[in-house]
């Protein structure tokens, strides 16, 4: 749950969910950030405390997703993390190239989605369904109406959102009917439970929904106990060195 992050100065909590808009999310919250604006919230944003404060979250379409993740993570070589964790992860070389239906293949193939990588895991996986309900729902298709709820809490959002611009509907001519039938087998809860349609023409995405916040399970843990907070802190400090020492060593064999 280290992607459970509370904006003290906004009164918010964001549950970051990788390849919709959560860079620029984040760089909201911190009004502006012109580094590495996920270590930065990292150290500027911490775990909530008390079940009370207002989450939201941000969802995508699945098409629009599992595409915009193998584009600029596996298909991209040049990414040393998400990509060499893959392979590894699956069998395959690094210095191949990855075909989409080779990347979908091996995650249908997966029976454990819940230790998928982030940037490539259900949605519902990502924002703990199981366990949050928060106030806001918000779609990366339906940006203007994320701001409007930003705004109620003095955020402004920043525009530098690549995603929101990419989640066109470009991926209807680029997805073919198998790869399709793939995405809607590996991410088949994020259809049913975040609201997307699974016929891929159907351009129009769910609307943003206002309700009632409701947590439980591991999110009561999270909140009510400072030994469970400080555990999700060691986890993200130790799958940050990492991913540093893994770029230490790729620019060391170059």
């Amino acid at each position: 749950m280290y992607n459970v992050l509370y904006c003290k100065s906004h009164g918010l909590v964001y549950i970051s969910n990788p390849k919709v808009a959560c860079s620029s999310i984040k760089n909201s919250l911190l009004c502006g950030f012109d580094g590495d604006v996920h270590l930065e919230a990292r150290k500027r944003l911490s775990l909530p405390n008390n079940k009370d404060i207002p989450i939201f979250i941000l969802t995508r379409n699945p098409y629009s997703r599992a595409l915009s993740v193998y584009k600029d993570r596996i298909e991209n070589k040049h990414d040393v993390v998400v990509r060499d964790g893959f392979c590894k992860k699956y069998g395959l070389e690094t210095k191949d190239d990855i075909s989409f239906y080779q990347f979908l293949s091996a995650l249908n193939n997966d029976k454990d989605k819940s230790i998928m990588d982030m940037h490539y895991r259900p949605q519902v996986l990502n924002l703990y369904t199981d366990d949050v309900e928060p106030c806001f729902i918000g779609r990366i298709e339906r940006m203007k109406e994320v701001e409007i709820f930003l705004s109620r809490y003095n955020v402004n959002l920043v525009n530098k959102i690549p995603h929101a611009r990419n989640a066109s509907n470009t991926y209807i001519d680029e997805i073919s009917q198998d790869e399709a039938k793939l995405i809607e087998s590996i991410y088949s809860q994020d259809f049913d439970l975040l609201g997307y349609d699974r016929n891929i023409k159907n351009i129009n995405p769910p609307e943003c929904i206002y309700q009632e916040q409701v947590v439980r399970g591991e999110y009561l843990k999270l909140v009510s106990s400072k030994y469970t907070r400080l555990y999700w802190e060691l986890r993200f400090f130790f799958v940050r060195c990492k991913s540093i020492i893994k770029k230490i060593q790729l620019y060391l064999i170059k």
